[in-house]
């Protein structure tokens, strides 16, 4: 059994947990190799454009609270480390099915919690995504006020 938050069948990477014997989990992986190859060596050729394109747009957002927490506007990452988030991403979403076809029987937390519990789940939740709000500003704010300080120092 996969515990998961959020919409059914998403695995959440700040919020899940894996339920089966000891030696299952042992021989788990949580990628195949063959499919990261086929389906991504090849320049994500094999992914959906619009999906390659909204990967491409979290890595370098448009807006200094949208995207990965380490990305920022206007700034492009070297081909390799942009390379690298895009599998780490395909794999994170791949998760699920990935799961599901081990055997794994995804639950949403939030039907099996209910009063005092469900609250406390919603409070990790904003909790979680007010930290990665507050992970961009840190990564983003010193980027930003070198941006905006040369600006000012040029004529």
């Amino acid at each position: 059994m996969a515990l998961v938050t959020g919409m059914r069948g998403y695995v959440s990477t700040w919020a899940f947990a894996l339920q089966a014997p000891a030696e299952v989990l042992g021989r788990l992986r949580l990628y195949d190799p063959h499919e990261v190859v086929q389906r991504f060596a090849l320049d994500g050729a094999a992914l959906p454009s619009a999906y390659v394109a909204w990967m491409r747009d979290w890595l370098a957002p448009s807006h200094w609270l949208r995207g990965w927490y380490k990305a920022c506007p206007g700034q492009r990452m070297d081909a390799v480390t942009q390379r690298r988030k895009e599998l780490a991403i395909y794999l994170e979403h791949r998760l699920p099915r990935r799961l599901a076809a081990l055997g794994f029987e995804m639950v949403d937390l939030g039907d099996l919690l209910s009063g005092p519990r469900a609250a406390w789940l919603a409070l990790l939740r904003r909790g979680d995504r007010l930290h990665v709000n507050r992970l961009k500003l840190r990564h983003r704010l010193p980027h930003a006020l070198r941006r905006a300080l040369g600006r000012q120092a040029t004529p």
